[in-house]
């Protein structure tokens, strides 16, 4: 009975939208009439409403290049329209035009841009169209409105020149990574210089406990532990400059015995970097030219060595597989910060941006930058955060004179914690094993990614 009712069609996409078209609820089209192909709609029913959810259904084609798209979507019924924003809590209503038994909904949307629209019915004569919204539609192209707005405005509009060079503050120190050192295992002959994750295999093998780190159990799961060696590690440091108040930053730092250019160093715990396991020890000045660490680190069954930190106020330069420190750059220009005496920096940097006005309504556009997001803020003000494409803050109206705009850039830990030498870029996944790969999957050359603002943002003023 069933295949009796049942409507054959052509198996295509066109056949099966005229087949539904009668009771197909949603339309979604963009500014040239053709369906979207990208983005996704949900509809439920709430009382004598509904709630719309329309969506992104991919990840952009390029995140950095902030695209957008001018959206009609299409209700069956007679609706008043309101927008829910989900990030704010605001509301507001939405452009719109009922035509007929059609309501019209124009919106403009960006690549991570998603939408709640509630939905009322109201009564309207079937004959009439209902125009409402926040501008007024003359036709049925609301973006030839929307463009004559934006021309209008861009009369009221400046752009704010930038210097090359801004003064800059950073959350936390800079580090130099320290991840290779010679080693000798209890006591034993040294070995040539080797990085620590990888001296940590060896040391493994040498006293015959499994090396198999991808499946190896959670430290909480095994028992309490009591079998422990020592391995000496001796690092080669290299600085251009002389420096007093460096930190060593280390795992286990009650249970490391630690010398600094031949001297024993107090390992009296002065606090913490990243994580509150990984405490910082005070070290003596920091000698221009070479510096030797010696640490002395346990290692157990559930014990490994890790990398450590050398932090401080400095400058570092990365040359394929070394690093030094440098003097600090007093400015930072818009670009990767990695070839800017911070490869290893993983923490926030706030551009200080000094501006002359003449008066008027200030925003900032920053669209191009790798890391986890920013925020801005004039003057001292509370900051505002952008997120989302097209990456603009308003940041209010200010008086006619200097002023100055601070860009918050919030890194990832990803250079100072991450797969530096992975050199399968295209790998799919991450487990511990990535952080110890073989052959052609392995470089000593650090795989830096570019971090920071990499493009000088703009800076808009409107009278």
């Amino acid at each position: 009975i069933l295949a009796e009712q049942a409507k054959v069609v052509q198996f295509n996409k066109g056949s099966v939208l005229e087949a539904v078209e009668s009771v197909r609820m949603v339309e979604l089209r963009n500014e040239t009439g053709a369906m979207t192909t990208n983005l996704l709609h949900q509809l439920r029913k709430d009382g004598d409403g509904r709630w719309l959810f329309v969506a992104h259904g991919a990840e952009p084609r390029n995140k950095h290049i902030s695209e957008k798209q001018n959206v009609t979507i299409r209700v069956k019924g007679a609706w008043k329209v309101t927008i829910y924003n989900t990030m704010t809590g605001e509301t507001e209503v939405a452009e719109q035009c009922i035509k007929g038994n059609v309501t019209e909904v124009y919106q403009t949307m960006y690549d991570y841009d998603s939408l709640l629209l509630w939905l009322e019915s109201v009564v309207v004569n079937a004959t009439d169209d209902v125009l409402t919204g926040s501008i007024e539609v003359q036709s049925n192209s609301a973006e030839q409105n929307r463009d004559k707005d934006c021309v209008k405005g861009a009369e009221r509009e400046r752009c704010i020149a930038l210097p090359t060079y801004v003064d800059y503050t950073l959350s936390e120190p800079n580090a130099l990574l320290l991840d290779m050192a010679e080693y000798a295992l209890d006591g034993g002959e040294w070995h040539a210089k080797e990085e620590l994750l990888r001296l940590d295999v060896e040391c493994r093998k040498l006293l015959g406990w499994s090396t198999d780190i991808a499946h190896v159990a959670q430290p909480w799961s095994l028992g309490e532990e009591t079998e422990f060696h020592r391995v000496a590690l001796r690092v080669s440091i290299e600085s251009s400059i002389e420096y007093e108040g460096a930190q060593l930053a280390i795992e286990k730092a009650e249970d490391v015995k630690i010398r600094w250019n031949g001297k024993k160093v107090d390992n009296e715990v002065v606090g913490w970097y990243v994580d509150k396991a990984i405490q910082t020890i005070a070290l003596p000045m920091i000698k221009q030219g070479e510096n030797i660490l010696e640490v002395e680190v346990p290692i157990g069954k559930r014990t490994m060595v890790e990398w450590m930190y050398l932090l401080g106020d400095f400058g570092v330069e990365v040359f394929g597989k070394n690093a030094r420190i440098v003097a600090k750059r007093d400015k930072l220009a818009f670009g990767d910060v990695t070839v800017q005496g911070l490869p290893f920096y993983t923490g926030n940097i706030t551009y200080h941006i000094p501006i002359e006005s003449e008066g008027g309504d200030i925003s900032i556009r920053s669209g191009f930058y790798e890391g986890a997001m920013q925020e801005a803020s004039i003057d001292g003000k509370d900051a505002v955060p952008m997120i989302y494409p097209p990456y603009i803050a308003k940041l209010g109206t200010v008086d006619a004179g200097k002023h100055t705009i601070d860009l918050t850039f919030y890194g990832t830990r990803q250079n100072g914690f991450g797969t530096l030498h992975l050199a399968d870029e295209k790998r799919p996944y991450l487990n511990p094993s990535s952080w110890r790969t073989t052959g052609d999957e392995w470089c000593y050359e650090y795989m830096l990614r570019r971090m920071g603002v990499l493009a000088t943002p703009e800076i808009i003023e409107k009278k």
